[in-house]
């Protein structure tokens, strides 16, 4: 029995939402922080940096949430290869 994978629709269906909610979820901290530095940019004129703007310290997330989205992805494709071979057996 599939986990993530029962059907052969849901390779369209969940499996690209689930790679991007991870890839997303990995790189958020960034795109957060880069959003609301060219922001803060744009409103008070001033060059963003860790120093003056706190929208650029959010980006050093990133050193936790990548490895974690990493693993995450890893551990996603392993389930994803044996949902893919138990429906294909089942088909036989």
């Amino acid at each position: 029995m599939g986990i993530i994978i029962k059907t052969k629709k849901d390779y369209f269906r969940r499996l690209p939402l689930f790679l991007i909610a991870v890839i997303a979820g990995g790189l958020s901290p960034f795109l957060v922080g880069m959003s609301g530095a060219i922001i803060t940019e744009a409103i008070t004129g001033q060059s963003c940096h860790e120093g003056n703007c706190g929208w650029m310290v959010l980006t050093w997330a990133c050193m936790i949430t990548i490895p974690i989205g990493a693993i995450v992805f890893i551990v996603l494709s392993i389930i994803v290869v044996i949902d893919s071979i138990s429906l294909f057996k089942k088909e036989l």
